[in-house]
């Protein structure tokens, strides 16, 4: 794929593209884990603007059949401004008569303060009615919770609203042409507080300090009990024969973890593991009403992984049975926050938690209660010295304190950085040396940041919470 881009920018922790006027292969835009990436496929678009203003912007795709040469404006008309807002009208090409065969319009909406919601209203709604909106004329929107909502004939959205701040809307005319209907007009703006009341956000630890009747205060390999949901991404993973691994949710349908959990012998055959979110005490299930078990329609594991090899590529993505609703479940259970794929974290504070085991070999202990611990990281290049020739890689992350360390059964879950006002998972465990803890040996843990681009291949569509 060739293109000219003019300019690469990143307000407010996103990724937008400027440009002018240039043509390219597009297939599909994903804004999973806060930022706008462009995937190549089988359609010509058109790249119009990215408009900044003051609070709604917007990124506009103007597009045409690969067997047509004409391409068709997408229009977007400022509606009104304010102190606090821009509004927009969005309509369908040739409104209000109607649009030409085979015309795709793609807007992408997006504020530029995170905790803001967009909505859309159509005011006039004329399509050709099909019997799930999909077979022929349609206007889908993605609202940010990993499923469009389809819309055609005289019903279009009422005060439809983003969960994010991002909203996406496309309208396609369909081959078949139609002098029946007359298109859409819409409005798009900030969502009124009602509508968007509740806001999930990533990364942000929690802050309950409650006290759970008989839960025990054992303490990892040197760290201490975790608080109730204070880590509102970590789950446990279920797996057969009363064994577990650690995981990390990233969004609203897809749990982190690493390789080894999920293929065999862990996870041997076609079993699938189970999944229990807002978990804090294995024993119980009466902490809060956020502990919930949940089914899982597959899972995948890094195409690269070979653990007769080497430990490179432990890394892997479980996916929910059904998506979770994170402004229902917010902050209790909530997604991390994606790494700075440009970090290196070196010499870094960094968390580990866990239900793995309190010490290894002597006296194996697995705790009830959710576990964490604070350790530094070690450059790569001397935690190479610590394990045999190839071992360890750049795509991965050590780290290690005197008598801390991360252990068996931890494996999958999170090691964690705060950055700013958030926290992220920057690495999943991995491996260590067979005695936990053991002196001048560090933990090793897959990094994150190097496998964000397939993280995305993988979710797809799917979105987080902005931090």
């Amino acid at each position: 794929m060739s293109l000219q881009l003019g300019e690469v920018f990143r307000p407010v922790g996103a990724i937008f593209l400027q440009a002018g006027g240039i043509s390219l292969q597009l297939g599909e835009v994903f804004r999973p884990v806060g930022a706008v990436f462009l995937q190549a496929g089988g359609i010509s678009l058109q790249l119009g603007e990215v408009f900044r203003q003051q609070e709604v912007s917007f990124l506009r795709l103007v597009a045409t059949s690969p067997s047509r040469d004409k391409r068709f404006l997408c229009p977007v008309l400022p509606k009104s401004r304010s102190f606090l807002a821009f509004s927009y009208y969005i309509r369908s090409p040739g409104y209000p008569s109607p649009s030409p065969p085979w015309t795709l319009c793609r807007w992408s909406f997006f504020t530029r303060d995170v905790s803001r919601r967009v909505a859309i209203t159509c005011q006039d709604f004329s399509l050709p009615v099909s019997s799930d909106c999909r077979s022929g004329s349609f206007l889908a929107v993605d609202s940010g919770t990993n499923a469009y909502q389809w819309f055609c004939g005289e019903n279009g959205p009422r005060n439809v609203a983003s969960t994010t701040n991002i909203l996406e809307v496309v309208f396609w005319s369909s081959w078949i042409p139609s002098t029946a209907s007359k298109g859409i007009s819409c409005t798009v703006g900030i969502a009124s507080a009602d509508t968007a009341s509740r806001v999930c956000r990533c990364g942000q630890r929690g802050t309950n300090n409650r006290i759970v009747p008989g839960l025990e205060n054992n303490r990892v390999v040197g760290g201490v009990a975790a608080r109730l949901h204070e880590f509102p991404w970590q789950v446990l993973l279920i797996l057969p024969e009363n064994r577990f691994c650690g995981g990390v949710l990233i969004n609203e349908l897809f749990v982190l973890t690493a390789a080894h959990c999920i293929r065999p012998p862990a996870l041997p055959g076609t079993a699938l593991p189970e999944v229990v979110v807002g978990e804090h005490d294995r024993s119980r299930t009466d902490e809060t009403a956020s502990t919930k078990r949940l089914s899982v329609s597959r899972v995948i594991v890094h195409e690269g992984y070979n653990d007769s090899v080497s430990s490179e590529n432990d890394i892997g993505l479980v996916q929910l049975s059904s998506a979770l609703d994170f402004t229902a479940t917010w902050p209790d259970v909530a997604p991390a926050c994606p790494p700075d794929a440009l970090s290196t974290y070196d010499n870094a504070t960094v968390t580990v938690a866990g239900w793995g085991y309190l010490s290894y070999p002597t006296n194996p202990t697995l705790p009830r209660v959710l576990q964490r611990v604070d350790i530094q990281t070690v450059p790569v290049r001397e935690c190479m010295t610590q394990y045999r020739e190839g071992k360890v890689t750049s795509n991965m992350i050590c780290a290690s304190a005197p008598g801390k360390d991360a252990c068996f059964s931890d494996s999958g879950g999170p090691l964690m950085a705060q950055q700013n006002d958030h926290w992220a998972v920057i690495g999943v465990v991995s491996f260590g040396p067979t005695a936990c803890a053991q002196p001048g040996v560090a933990g090793v843990y897959t990094r994150v940041g190097n496998y964000l681009p397939w993280i995305v291949r993988n979710i797809g569509n799917a979105r987080t919470c902005p931090p």
